[in-house]
């Protein structure tokens, strides 16, 4: 029958989006030059484990974003990868850090998310 405009955007809301092949090409791309970077530079300066970062962020920020199909979701999870990773190189390898950092990030997701 006849359809009210707020049920039109309810069901627009809850569509999928196809996932895009071009993500997993990003993806891809950005591990290879990703593992490129690691076999070519040594960790002698700061600017390199800030780029080293930031290559790992991307890579599997893409890769997350072609497997979950959410933007939100991937850049916490890729955000909650980089950042233990930092707290590892810094020798803050307690389990409360942990801890923290997953109460952080799901805190962060049901902030984020729409009800």
């Amino acid at each position: 029958m006849g359809s009210t405009p707020l049920q039109l955007t309810h069901d627009m809301r809850h569509e999928k989006h196809p996932r895009s092949i071009w993500w997993l090409v990003l993806g891809l791309t950005s591990f290879s030059g990703f593992a490129w970077f690691i076999n070519s530079y040594e960790p002698n300066a700061w600017h390199l484990f800030g780029i080293f970062f930031v290559l790992l962020f991307v890579s599997c920020f893409w890769i997350l974003l072609y497997l979950l199909n959410n933007v939100r979701r991937s850049v916490l999870l890729s955000l909650g990868l980089t950042t233990y990773l930092v707290l590892q190189i810094l020798n803050l390898r307690e389990p409360l850090y942990l801890i923290l950092l997953l109460a952080c990030l799901t805190s962060l997701e049901l902030l984020l998310s729409k009800r």
